[in-house]
């Protein structure tokens, strides 16, 4: 709480007097940390408390680091928060540079948030340390899989996934407030993305995809629980559809993804369920004003390519989950997802749907019953009949529809629901 006090006091300071503070508080920081790095003879990682000490420390350091945000480069000067970054670099390398001390989660998530709120804080200005920064990020996660070093990647997309961020927080100057401004320009670059212009920082986190998803879903494999790596592995997926979605789609990566969340969406879990789902939905539909970039417009045959490949498992993992397994909250979601299928490519997705339904074990019956025991044959005719009708139901109208649907399947309700759908 002290050291969180000092830095935002730091930060009312003019930039010369902040960037000169700042490096005085992170060095104390880090003088602290230079013994804890000093393993005993013969020792091939830390003691529990060792790494405890240490990762306390780095965490101090991120924090500091996080409150410099707010600060605007004009190009001439270095921001406080990247001298900060400078002065706290020997150690953080220290750090990555020994497998006994990124070993331990805590250490290890003490050096991400360093990374990430740098990022955050300097943006542009990290471009010269952020291959460093992924290539640090990507060993320890093919190492040890820390869900941290995920999120490392995302927030570098962020960071640099939009031409028009820089020049936004220029304005700043101009009588807007960097917050305003940084708000303005983060919901643009997220409806039209602009994909990251410093080649540099592109081809390295174009790389990174591959190689964080392979060894991400080589764990899933071993170990299905690793819920939260789902998840993050979805939320980092989703990010670059979001601002940088080149960098995925040309990936080798894509395919595997696309594989892996559709089913995820078999799962139980929300938080897995939840962010598949997002990716796919941004996946499928990036929205009105992003579908029409240039940027999506290059990323469409690849996407389609997916959907042809991968679609009809896609839409009966999609109403076998709705049936049974979906969490309760993630069905409205979930229809969405369906919704979007049959707008992409109607006339496949209008067969695979009725390929479903009429499957003779849709839905599972609880307790073993006959499927026909759940919906009757009039029950299914009705279902297709308010799915594909021309034209559709609107998209928060359908998601309802769905909700109803999953009812049915789950003996929740009869099919008297359907009627509201056929008037």
């Amino acid at each position: 709480a002290v050291v969180q006090g000092l830095a935002r006091v730091v930060a009312t300071l003019p930039p010369a007097g902040a960037t000169d503070a700042g490096k005085r508080l992170v060095g104390v920081l880090t003088a602290r940390a230079g013994p804890l790095l000093q393993l005993p003879p013969g020792a091939s990682g830390p003691s529990p408390s060792q790494a405890a000490a240490l990762a306390v420390e780095l965490t101090l350091v991120g924090n500091v680091i996080k409150f410099m945000d707010q600060f605007v480069s004009d190009g001439s000067t270095q921001l406080p928060g990247m001298a900060m970054l400078e002065a706290a670099w020997p150690v953080l390398n220290q750090v990555v540079e020994n497998p006994g001390w990124y070993a331990e989660q805590a250490v290890a998530d003490s050096v991400c948030d360093c990374y990430a709120y740098s990022l955050l804080s300097v943006k542009a200005a990290a471009a010269s340390l952020v291959p460093q920064m992924v290539s640090a990020v990507v060993n320890i996660f093919e190492a040890h899989h820390h869900t941290s070093c995920l999120s490392v990647i995302a927030v570098a997309v962020e960071a640099f996934g939009g031409s028009g961020l820089k020049e936004a927080r220029m304005q700043a100057s101009k009588g807007a407030s960097v917050e305003a401004v940084d708000a303005k320009a983060y919901v643009y670059n997220r409806s039209v993305p602009q994909g990251v212009e410093d080649q540099t920082v592109a081809g390295v986190l174009g790389a990174a995809i591959p190689a964080m998803t392979t060894a991400a879903l080589k764990k899933v494999s071993a170990a299905p629980e690793e819920h939260e790596l789902l998840s993050q592995l979805f939320t980092m997926a989703h990010t670059f559809l979001c601002f940088a979605p080149d960098l995925l789609c040309k990936s080798s990566a894509l395919p595997a993804l696309f594989g892996c969340a559709l089913c995820t969406t078999r799962r139980r879990e929300v938080a897995p369920v939840r962010a598949a789902v997002k990716f796919l939905s941004v996946l499928l539909h990036p929205g009105e004003r992003a579908a029409q970039s240039s940027i999506w417009q290059a990323c469409r045959p690849v996407v389609g390519q997916c959907v042809r490949h991968h679609g009809e498992e896609l839409m009966v993992n999609c109403m076998m989950a709705l049936a049974d397994s979906c969490p309760r909250q993630m069905l409205k979601t979930l229809g969405s997802v369906i919704f979007l299928m049959l707008q992409a490519c109607r006339a496949q997705a209008q067969s695979w749907f009725m390929s479903v339904i009429g499957r003779p074990d849709f839905p599972a019956a609880a307790g073993g019953g006959a499927a026909a025991a759940v919906l009757t044959e009039d029950d299914r005719k009705a279902i297709c009949m308010i799915a594909l009708k021309e034209p559709s139901l609107p998209q928060a109208r359908f998601e309802a529809f769905v909700m109803d649907f999953a009812a049915m399947c789950r003996r929740e309700a009869t099919s008297d629901v359907l009627v509201a759908y056929q008037m």
